[in-house]
């Protein structure tokens, strides 16, 4: 080949000629068959979550490598995308966001030859790709504004209730508790935290929801108790309910900056275990600004409770589930529904048509940031279903999948705000009265409680 080079220069114009189109012929095989099979569309991750697209919040348009602080912009203002920006070039080729149909959502590793998708054609779950799982892979900061006033108060409200305890004492919570709950002093200081018993609750109510006693007082399982005053509180207060085996990682500031109201998916592997469901809204930690619809609904629904059964879970995780789904109009079949077309973190199922920033919205994080460790129970089974999951519904295989590329043990990012430890503080099995209890104020000093002359102290 080289010596054909020097022909370029011969006298000769037909053997020039045919000299250069045998070089172009040799530059445009090397071309198509090695250099172009290793241009991506959209670009990989160095990690083992190549194949998962992984998109940047709402609004993050760099994500620079060997940093983990990607630069911001604002998302509604962008029309054209940087399309290629290959290493070792300064020249990045622009087009039309606005035009794009088709979304890469494999890239998978060892490969060249990434499979697309119509991303305008997705309408449920079934029509996404397994391997796309039923989140973004996200690592990245949550999706926050700069503010000097927060949209949701910054309270921190958790519940103990002995039942049968009234007295000034009952300040005070079995100590394997103190481990998770002196976490959010240490990483919230400036909150406000307030500490809520049986006497407590009980004034609430009868000051602010005197429609709510009748149920308060027949149901003897105080799991029930807490669940009516976790709703009762935020309502009236706004803030965040956490129970009392939830970890604080980190501080919560940027969370109350965006969104009126945020309630948790859990791990999805647990919707799909316990009630064979694409996903499951607990109630165990939630943050919303008082007086919400949203939970005014839930409260009203409760008030209209004329059998109150001894059930554990009667206003609990599936309660809350049908009382999301109703508020925003999600039918059975819209549980399936799915909208991955917008630039967002948020996992991909269908969440009614009220804009997530608006006022009365309902905002649904990636399990990332908050509940991403599926339960401990779940764990044999989970191991034991995805060995062969050839025969298995659509939702199992997806579930798997996640399984096979995540594992069980979910380390929490630098980016994870809470853990839920599931000590199984609702199990009437336990006999708490024979735990050893501590004094919240041990806990936190600064602990406020209900009184009924000044409200909260």
């Amino acid at each position: 080949m080289l010596r054909h080079c020097f022909c370029l220069r011969h006298k000769n114009k037909l053997l020039r000629a045919n000299c250069a189109g045998f070089l172009l012929t040799i530059a445009l095989f090397i071309v198509w068959f090695f250099i172009y099979p290793s241009i991506n569309i959209l670009p990989r991750h160095k990690d083992n979550h190549s194949h998962v697209p992984s998109f940047k919040g709402d609004n993050a348009v760099t994500g620079q490598q060997s940093t983990g602080r990607p630069q911001f912009m604002n998302a509604t203002k962008i029309q054209y995308l940087n399309a290629t920006g290959q290493q070792g070039t300064g020249r990045p080729q622009f087009i039309n966001a606005t035009k794009i149909a088709y979304l890469n959502v494999t890239g998978q590793q060892g490969t060249w030859r990434p499979r697309f998708i119509n991303v305008t054609k997705i309408q449920y779950l079934n029509d996404i790709p397994l391997e796309m799982g039923f989140q973004p892979f996200v690592d990245v900061e949550f999706p926050h504004v700069e503010t000097d006033v927060p949209r949701i108060p910054h309270n921190i409200h958790q519940i103990w209730i002995r039942h049968h305890n009234n007295t000034e004492t009952d300040i005070e919570v079995p100590e394997q508790f103190e481990q998770y709950m002196k976490t959010f002093p240490k990483w919230n200081p400036s909150w406000k935290y307030y500490f809520w018993t049986h006497r407590t609750s009980r004034k609430l109510l009868e000051e602010r929801h005197p429609e709510l006693l009748t149920f308060y007082d027949k149901t003897l399982v105080p799991v029930q108790k807490s669940d009516l005053m976790r709703y009762v509180v935020v309502y009236e207060f706004g803030g965040l309910y956490a129970d009392l085996d939830t970890s604080c990682l980190r501080s919560l500031d940027i969370v109350t900056t965006k969104y009126s109201c945020i309630v948790l998916p859990e791990p999805f592997e647990d919707g799909i275990i316990w009630e064979n469901i694409p996903y499951r809204i607990p109630n165990g930690v939630f943050l919303c600004r008082k007086k919400h619809p949203f939970l005014e609904q839930v409260l009203r629904t409760i008030s209209e409770i004329k059998t109150v059964e001894a059930i554990p879970t009667l206003i609990g995780p599936l309660f809350f589930t049908s009382q999301y789904r109703r508020y925003n109009n999600i039918s059975d079949k819209d549980m399936y529904r799915v909208n991955i077309s917008g630039d967002t973190s948020s996992p991909y199922f269908y969440k009614g048509d009220i804009p997530e920033t608006h006022d009365d919205a309902i905002y649904i994080p990636n399990t990332r940031y908050f509940l991403d460790q599926p339960h401990p129970w779940h764990r044999d089974s989970i191991k034991r279903i995805c060995k062969n999951p050839s025969n298995a519904t659509s939702i199992i295989k997806r579930m798997c999948y996640v399984y096979t590329r995540r594992g069980f043990d979910r380390k929490p990012s630098n980016f994870t705000f809470l853990e839920h430890a599931y000590t199984f503080s609702f199990n009437s099995a336990i006999n708490w009265s024979e735990r050893k209890y501590i004094p919240v104020k041990k806990i936190q000093p600064n602990v406020q409680t209900f009184n009924e002359s000044k409200s909260l102290i």
